[in-house]
This record gives structure tokens, C-alpha cells and sequence, in this order.
């Protein structure tokens, strides 16, 4: 099935017909998954890649530039790099508590809890929105420009601005509590 084709379908809401013809390029995703050593969440991959096309090609300003294989490649790729990526933090947190609880005492350890504590409280107060720009930026290493057309900002601007004060607000509510 040609590409525009199956544009039509996901924007006619044929999601069926389009998604049979887009299972076509599993087997591409997997061979990229099995490549970045991740073969086991090509599935998921997949299907995020086919929600995020769907998502896309059903706004008023979508238009492929490319043919949908190498659009679908593309996402595949972005989100292998960013489950990597998260694999990679969680290792290192897992070496960082091993290493952190076979050499500190328990009173060091008690200190590093209760500012562990305090970075969760935080986190809880922040707000929904601002934990999210902050985890798309440190944590995803996503642009700031793709955080803004994520979260819909209207302006790169924007986005930086909302972090900016995000990143503020954290600052503050941390001197706070360490004073407290």
C-alpha cells in the first residue's frame, strides 16, 4: 500500500486497514532493536512508533516528508536511544546504591536518607508539569525545542522559560528545606 494511502486511512480513522499495512515495517524495527542490543522491547517500540505517526498524521500540519518506513525508522531510533539511555541511569543508580550501602556508615547513610527525602518532597510539590519538563530534559536529554512541541509550548522560548522557572522554584524549595 503506497504511503499516502495509508496517511489517508489514519486520517480518515481506518486505523485497522492502515495499521495492517504499516506491519509491514516491523521486521525493520526489530533488525534496529536486535542492532542497539534491545530486542526484547521492539514490540513496545513498534507500537509507540505507530501511536506516534498515528498521533501525528491526524494534525491539520502533518506532512511526510519521507516515506513512512524512514519516518517510523526515525521514531524507532529516538526511542531505542532514549530506553538505552534510561537503562544506562538505572544501572548506574543500582552501582551507586551498591556502592553506597557497602561503604557508608549508618549514620552517613541516615544523612544521604533524609536529603533523599527531602529531593522527594520536593519533587511531590513541584507540580505535575514541571516534573515533566524536567525529566524530558535531564533525564531524556531531550532538545528544548522538542520539549516544546511535546508539551505544546508555543515558542521554543516558551519551554526555556518554563524550565528556567521550574528549575528556580526547585532551587529554592531545596534551600528550604536544607534550612529547615
Amino acid at each position: 500500500m503506497k504511503d499516502e494511502k495509508i496517511i489517508n486511512l489514519i486520517k480518515a480513522r481506518e486505523d485497522r486497514k492502515a495499521i495492517a499495512a504499516l506491519y509491514d515495517y516491523y521486521e525493520p524495527i526489530l533488525a534496529q532493536a536486535k542492532k542497539y542490543g534491545c530486542p526484547d522491547e521492539a514490540k513496545d517500540i513498534f507500537q509507540q512508533c505507530l501511536l506516534i505517526l498515528i498521533e501525528n498524521a491526524r494534525k491539520s500540519s502533518f506532512q511526510l516528508t519521507s516515506t513512512i518506513k524512514t519516518y517510523i525508522t526515525g521514531i524507532a531510533l529516538n526511542l531505542i536511544k532514549t530506553h538505552i539511555r534510561s537503562e544506562m541511569k538505572k544501572t548506574q543508580l543500582k552501582n551507586e546504591l551498591v556502592h553506597y550501602s557497602d561503604t557508608d556508615t549508618e549514620e552517613h547513610y541516615e544523612e544521604k536518607e533524609s536529603r533523599f527525602g527531602k529531593i522527594d518532597q520536593v519533587l511531590e510539590q513541584i507540580g505535575d508539569k514541571c516534573k515533566q519538563i524536567l525529566k524530558l530534559y535531564y533525564l531524556e536529554k531531550k532538545s528544548m525545542k522538542e520539549i516544546a512541541s511535546l508539551l505544546k509550548y508555543s515558542s521554543v522560548t516558551s519551554a526555556k522559560t518554563q524550565k528556567y522557572k521550574c528549575m528556580e522554584r526547585t532551587k529554592n524549595m531545596v534551600q528550604q528545606l536544607q534550612t529547615s
